[in-house]
């Protein structure tokens, strides 16, 4: 009803993936038409679950090597 672009991040269980969703106006405003765009976006959440991962493990690691400094 606002007429304003709206962008989202949506996860489908049924088809195992996540997407980047931009739903924005079309055509006249008494139309109340809506153009639906999806955006497969799994991989990049997938990469940047594994970087988290990785940066916690580091800093696990990191941790450990200054407490053995440290004794």
């Amino acid at each position: 009803r606002s007429r304003q672009p709206v962008r989202f991040e949506a996860r489908s269980d049924a088809l195992d993936s996540n997407f980047e969703v931009n739903a924005f106006p079309i055509g006249r405003p008494d139309q109340h038409r809506v153009a639906v765009l999806f955006n497969d976006i799994t991989r990049r959440k997938r990469d940047e679950e594994a970087l988290r991962d990785a940066d916690r493990r580091k800093d696990e690691f990191l941790a450990t090597l200054a407490h053995e400094l440290r004794n």
